[in-house]
């Protein structure tokens, strides 16, 4: 009885190790061709990403201190900027 219980102990260890692998890869950082810049205006913070890649990219942009962008795909050669508050930056881009 113990060693089943400690058979499925490990399974579910491993089952929610690679659940996090999968989450991790598909929140994965965009290519460093997304070129990024971002200003402060006013009292707002502003953030510009421009796709300089062979494909479309889909990403969010994460924010310190605001809410997170929404998932957006960008075309070659295209820009999106964002505004939040003066204190917010933005921390990463993820794939989405």
């Amino acid at each position: 009885m113990k060693m089943v219980a400690r058979a499925l102990a490990v399974s579910l260890v491993a089952t929610s190790l690679s659940g996090v692998v999968m989450v991790s890869a598909a929140e994965a950082a965009v290519p460093s061709c997304v070129v990024t810049d971002e200003w402060t205006s006013g009292i707002y913070r502003t953030f510009r990403a421009t796709n300089g890649c062979n494909t479309s990219q889909r990403f969010r942009m994460i924010w310190s201190n605001a809410a997170d962008g929404s998932c957006i795909t960008l075309g070659v050669g295209n820009s999106r900027t964002e505004k939040r508050g003066r204190q917010a930056h933005v921390s990463e881009l993820r794939s989405c």
